[in-house]
């Protein structure tokens, strides 16, 4: 018996792994790079890098992707509990 592992690649937006993480409603995410894990990516990474962005005073393009990813750790958060 196999399951398939939804996975992420190194170059994914971080965004977009929030969002993926979101959907599926999981609390952590494997990196992977040419069938070798690199990592996982949690909801408290996500959320330790969206506060970083929201307090560094970027620019507003990076400051509504910063939210987005918050938004999505927020989401997935309160959907694990």
């Amino acid at each position: 018996m196999s399951t398939d592992l939804d996975t992420v690649d190194p170059k994914t937006d971080i965004a977009e792994a929030a969002d993926h993480m979101a959907r599926l409603k999981i609390r952590h995410l494997p990196v992977v790079q040419d069938g070798q894990l690199t990592g996982i990516i949690s909801i408290r990474d996500l959320t330790n890098w969206a506060v970083h962005e929201l307090t560094s005073g970027h620019e507003l393009p990076d400051l509504e992707r910063s939210h987005s990813a918050l938004s999505a750790a927020a989401e997935v958060n309160r959907l694990g509990q």
